[in-house]
């Protein structure tokens, strides 16, 4: 993954990433990801501007839309079906070839941010495919600590003021709103239905603290008041709230 993050970010080299998303096309498109066509446009983008990947640059202006071009027609056909738009926009720009920067297509001609973006977007799919965060844990483990460490602060000093004690040892004071981005999958296994809980199936929690999965949830009240499994309180569907472990 470094090696070819090091290409991308470094020489501006997109052939290894390349190589290694058409490897993992399959997968990749089994989780819905864009990373192929976006490399495969970048690399279009490259050709068009440049002319090659050499510091010589083009012969003649028509030099880098030619290349472009014949990139294009091997290596856009398997994206047409899905990607019709954004492959029109890019065939779009041709007639404005000796003056890009300045014509509509210029956002997408000229942005150095498209590098990182492109970086970003391998790190997440490579990191994905092997079932690991693409994040650092200690940096997510210190970013969400400085989220929840303000809120705390401020629990502890209403505590501290109303002279009351924080006696539950294995829960949070207060709820901590973290980005989607810090809320990972839930390992929670059902009590009622014995099924671990998927992102289809999560853990609710009803109104009187007990959490059993969404499925069991409807299926115990079929949409209507219920009593919980686990003690007398009588609730609604509708108030109970997804939990998040």
């Amino acid at each position: 993954m470094y090696t070819v993050l090091r290409e991308l970010r470094e020489n501006r080299n997109l052939e290894p990433a390349i190589e290694w998303a058409r490897r993992n096309s399959n997968l990749l498109d089994s989780r819905g990801s864009n990373l192929l066509f976006e490399l495969c446009r970048l690399k279009f983008i490259q050709l068009f501007v440049s002319g090659s990947t050499s510091l010589s640059g083009p012969r003649n202006p028509l030099d880098g839309p030619l290349l472009a071009l014949q990139y294009a027609q091997t290596s856009f056909k398997d994206f047409q079906p899905r990607y019709a738009t954004e492959i029109s926009q890019l065939m779009g720009a041709f007639p404005f070839y000796q003056n890009i920067h300045e014509s509509p297509y210029r956002a997408l001609f000229d942005n150095d941010a498209s590098w990182n973006d492109a970086a970003s977007s391998f790190t997440k799919e490579f990191c994905s495919l092997l079932g690991l965060s693409p994040e650092s844990p200690l940096f997510v483990a210190a970013t969400a600590g400085c989220i929840a460490l303000p809120l705390l602060a401020k629990a502890a000093e209403i505590m501290r003021i109303n002279r009351t004690d924080w006696t539950t040892a294995e829960e949070m004071p207060v709820p901590i709103p973290l980005p989607p981005a810090y809320i990972f999958h839930s390992i929670f296994v059902c009590p009622v239905s014995k099924e671990q809980a998927t992102d289809a199936n999560p853990p609710m929690m009803m109104p009187c603290a007990h959490v059993i999965c969404k499925e069991s949830l409807d299926t115990y009240s079929k949409g209507s008041k219920f009593k919980c499994p686990y003690c007398p309180s009588e609730s609604l569907p509708s108030q109970a709230v997804r939990v998040y472990l």
